[in-house]
């Protein structure tokens, strides 16, 4: 009998499905709603929708990020942000960004949330490339450019408008920015922009860089010792006051009396088009040991402001508020810098004739000196009530009246002394009758 041996093998075939990727789509916008349910004008949404968005194409390592960077997120409470920590510190780097629905306290809905905004990166890729290499091969990078002009004509474009308050620049809007940028590692980018009606124009002798407001900020981050250095713009967020506990720059705004515990994400660059709240200098924070850091800035950037007399003690005038607008259109807006001290010497060249006012800080009188390579200075002295001989048709009489000294200064080589004399007379009469109708 013969036997047949049979010899068989079986292949099994089958579909090996992943899990599905938790980086779904998401609207920075909805979840800006869902974080801030009470919402405030104060508050700088348009920078809080371009670090959502920053983050969507450059996730943050969840082996390497810290503590600030979580709490930047608005997602995590402090006791979340102290589990994660405590977990990776336990059970080691991460592998999948699905173990955080092991950490305690860490949900699925909120799982679901932070995922878009973190990943783990393959520990084989380092930062060996220089910074310079690595900025230029950036992916992620944009730059935005936008015009827009009212089509109506407005009344300071007028030539019928007052000449102090007449617009001396085009109707157009003009906004750029740029930037690229890495989490964790750098950012490069400025913000330009020329509000309609003010002036294009490059003088850097004067300050002028061709639009009224110009923002640059570099940064550097994780260096060794040195986690954040910044250099041009920038904000800061510490502590638990108004002044520089606030999540976008410097002052009071609806997230600094909305929540009772806020956290602190230290310096970061400045972006927005918004003129007034911000630092412009440098600042670095430096790891002295582990859980020590030390923060340090640098800050010199002139400011906008009203100026308002003080009536009660008749002395200097004072600087009664700040102007955020941020508008430099006309004379008188201009003026307005001057008073603040924001209008530098370099931006009062090539004028012919000066006027400068002593009376501001409470003097009668004062001896102005030419401004080179000008011919004349004249000083305008406080205003103050004096007794006055008055002649009438019955006799002289003594009268109180509001009087004020003319001091004037010009060179003798160019201008003769009676020409000066006589300018000082026509400027006087012309003052004591000042006609308030009068069109200039």
């Amino acid at each position: 009998m013969k036997r047949l041996l049979l010899g068989g093998c079986i292949f099994s075939f089958g579909l090996l499905q992943a899990q599905d990727d938790p980086r779904k789509d998401i609207d920075p916008s909805t979840l800006v709603d869902e974080v801030f349910s009470v919402q405030d004008l104060n508050i700088n949404y348009q920078d809080l929708y371009e670090n959502y968005l920053q983050l969507l194409s450059n996730p943050l390592d969840l082996n390497k990020v810290k503590d600030e960077q979580l709490q930047s997120l608005y997602l995590l409470d402090v006791a979340q942000i102290q589990s994660f920590l405590t977990y990776r510190k336990e059970a080691g780097p991460f592998l999948s960004v699905y173990e955080l629905q092991n950490i305690p306290g860490f949900t699925k809905e909120l799982f679901l949330k932070l995922a878009p905004f973190v990943t783990v990166e393959d520990p084989s890729k380092s930062f060996n490339k220089s910074i310079f290499k690595r900025i230029v091969e950036e992916r992620n990078n944009y730059l935005l450019m936008r015009w827009a002009q009212t089509l109506e004509q407005q009344r300071g474009y007028s030539s019928q408008t007052d000449s102090a308050s007449r617009y001396q620049g085009s109707p157009a809007n003009l906004y750029a920015r740029f930037r690229v940028s890495k989490p964790g590692d750098f950012s490069l980018g400025f913000t330009l922009e020329k509000d309609a009606g003010e002036v294009i124009r490059w003088d850097p002798v004067k300050k002028y860089y061709g639009f009224d407001y110009v923002s640059v900020h570099a940064q550097i981050l994780n260096k060794g010792k040195i986690k954040n250095l910044i250099v041009g713009d920038y904000q800061a967020q510490f502590g638990q006051g108004i002044a520089l506990g606030s999540v976008f720059g410097i002052g009071k705004n609806g997230e600094a009396v909305a929540t009772v515990r806020r956290s602190n994400v230290g310096f970061s660059p400045y972006t927005s088009q918004y003129e007034a709240g911000y630092f412009r200098g440098a600042a670095v924070t430096y790891e002295v040991q582990r859980n020590l850091f030390l923060h340090a800035l640098f800050s010199n950037r002139t400011r906008d402001g009203n100026i308002q007399s003080d009536t009660i003690q008749n002395t200097a005038d004072v600087i009664s508020s700040f102007s955020y607008t941020g508008l430099h259109r006309t004379p008188n807006e201009l003026a307005n810098r001057a008073r603040i001290g924001k209008l530098t010497p370099d931006e009062i060249q090539g004028g012919t004739y000066t006027l400068t006012n002593v009376g501001s800080f409470g003097n009668v009188l004062g001896t102005p000196v030419i401004n080179q390579p000008q011919v004349a200075i004249m000083a305008v002295g406080a205003i103050r009530k004096k007794p006055a001989v008055l002649e009438t048709e019955y006799g002289d009489v003594i009268a109180i009246r509001h009087m004020m000294y003319l001091s004037h200064s010009y060179d003798h080589r160019v201008v003769d002394g009676a020409l000066g004399g006589m300018f000082v007379r026509r400027v006087a009469d012309y003052l004591e009758q000042w006609d308030v109708n009068r069109e200039i």
